[in-house]
C-alpha cells in the first residue's frame, strides 16, 4: 500500500515510516545487495551488503566513503560459587570443580569441571577467593592458587605464606590476574597447599550463602 502522504507498506496497511515492512508475519527481512557505486555517488545514508575474502559486512555511505557497521560481540562474564562440601588433599595440585554457576552469558564456563573456554582471542580477568576451615597451620607453609591451561602448565600463580610458628587458624587466599587467551583456549582454577603434611582440609562452605560459613569461595571471570 502507498498512503496519500507517500508512506509505503509491504504486508502492513498502516505504514508509519517511508518504507514499513513490520507485520505479524516472520517474513519481514530486507534484502540488501552489493553495488559498484561509490559512496559519494550512492549518497549519504545509502546501505549495501559487502562480501570480502574471509567475511562480509553491512556498510553505509557517509557521502564520502563506505563505512562498516560494527556490532560488538557479547563479552564473557562468569560468576560462580562453591556451595557444596569439598575437601582438598594436602600437597596435591587439585583442579577446583563443582561450582554453582550464578551467571555465564556466553556459556563459556563448565561449572562441573571448572573449565573456562575463551570464546574469542582477547584479554580476560580472573578473580578467585578460597577459604579453608580452621585447623593447624604448619610454620613456613603456604597456599598457592593458579589458573592452568588444558596441558596443565601454569598460567598465573598467587601464593600466600605463613609465619615461622605453627598455629591453629583458617587459611584463605584471593587471586586477581589477567590473561591473554586465544579463542578455544581452556583454563581451570587449581589449588596447592603445604600447611599440613598429609590428609585433606575442607573448604569453608555452606549451601546457604547467608550462613556464617557461606560465601567465602567465589570465582569471577570478565572478558575485556
Amino acid at each position: 500500500i502507498v498512503t496519500n502522504n507517500g508512506l509505503v507498506g509491504v504486508g502492513n496497511i498502516v505504514p508509519k515510516v517511508k518504507l514499513d515492512l513490520r507485520s505479524d508475519s516472520l517474513d519481514n527481512a530486507i534484502g540488501l545487495g552489493t553495488t559498484s557505486l561509490s559512496a559519494a555517488t550512492a549518497g549519504a545514508g545509502a546501505m549495501r551488503y559487502y562480501p570480502y575474502n574471509g567475511g562480509s559486512d553491512l556498510q553505509y555511505s557517509d557521502g564520502v566513503k563506505w563505512i562498516s557497521i560494527f556490532v560488538a560481540p557479547q563479552k564473557a562474564s562468569v560468576i560462580a560459587q562453591l556451595r557444596s562440601a569439598q575437601t582438598i588433599s594436602a600437597k596435591t595440585e587439585t583442579i577446583i570443580r563443582n561450582w554453582t554457576e550464578i551467571e555465564d552469558v556466553t556459556s563459556s564456563f563448565n561449572p562441573t569441571t571448572g573449565a573456562f573456554i575463551a570464546p574469542r582471542d582477547g584479554i580476560y580477568s580472573f578473580v578467585m577467593t578460597l577459604n579453608f576451615v580452621t585447623g593447624t597451620i604448619l610454620s613456613g607453609s603456604y597456599i598457592q592458587v593458579q589458573f592452568v591451561d588444558a596441558s596443565n602448565s601454569s598460567s598465573v600463580k598467587v601464593i600466600r605464606s605463613f609465619g615461622e610458628s605453627t598455629r591453629t587458624s583458617q587459611a584463605g587466599i584471593i587471586q586477581t590476574s589477567t590473561l591473554k587467551l586465544a579463542k578455544g583456549e581452556t583454563v581451570m582454577p587449581q589449588v596447592y597447599y603445604t600447611f599440613q603434611n598429609s590428609g585433606s582440609r575442607a573448604l569453608r562452605i555452606d549451601a546457604n550463602q547467608n550462613n556464617p560459613n557461606g560465601g567465602f569461595n567465589n570465582l569471577m571471570i570478565i572478558e575485556h
